[in-house]
């Protein structure tokens, strides 16, 4: 898994020729929350990309430059996370937006991923905005929610479960799975 990650950025985002033009680090900036109870996704998603990158830079990087991941807390915060974006982007050396979590922080971020032409790659949600952008700023490497819950009906129904209910939350989030 971590060599496909490598891979994806290394084809999808650094062509050589943009590569000559970037400083020797190729800066990834991450927003999401890391600190609460059920973050454990995003902290193991973290390390795994820091894993992946410190293999990449051992063996000479993508084009020769190194890969660094900043990350920033943002306490599922959308505010923070649109906060965190602008810091990123103040920093010249940023050359996409990574691993965001969220599907809040997500749809309030993607609309300034796109006027500033910035690639948002990775995204830990499975959020319809993270599917149905139209600009091609979102790489996405997950399913969607929708596609999450096809697969568990199909699932279910594959094996004779005649007794299926669905739950979901009244925002966002539960609204995508539908």
């Amino acid at each position: 898994m971590a060599h496909s990650w490598v891979l994806a950025i290394a084809l999808i985002t650094v062509p050589k020729s943009l590569s000559e033009t970037l400083s020797n680090t190729i800066v990834l900036g991450q927003s999401a929350s890391f600190s609460c109870e059920t973050c454990d996704h995003r902290r193991e998603f973290r390390k795994g990309a820091k894993l992946a990158f410190t293999e990449a830079n051992n063996q000479g990087g993508i084009h020769g430059k190194n890969i660094r991941l900043i990350s920033k807390e943002d306490n599922y915060n959308p505010s923070t996370s649109v906060q965190n974006t602008y810091s990123f982007l103040s920093n010249k050396n940023i050359f996409c937006l990574f691993g965001y979590g969220g599907t809040t922080s997500l749809k309030n971020v993607l609309p300034i991923a796109e006027q500033q032409q910035i690639p948002l790659f990775a995204p830990l949600t499975g959020s319809n905005s993270a599917y149905t952008n139209k600009k091609k700023t979102i790489f996405t490497i997950k399913a969607s929610y929708k596609q999450q819950s096809q697969q568990i009906i199909d699932y279910l129904i594959r094996y004779k479960k005649s007794a299926i209910a669905i739950i979901n939350e009244a925002n966002a989030f539960g609204l995508s799975a539908r």
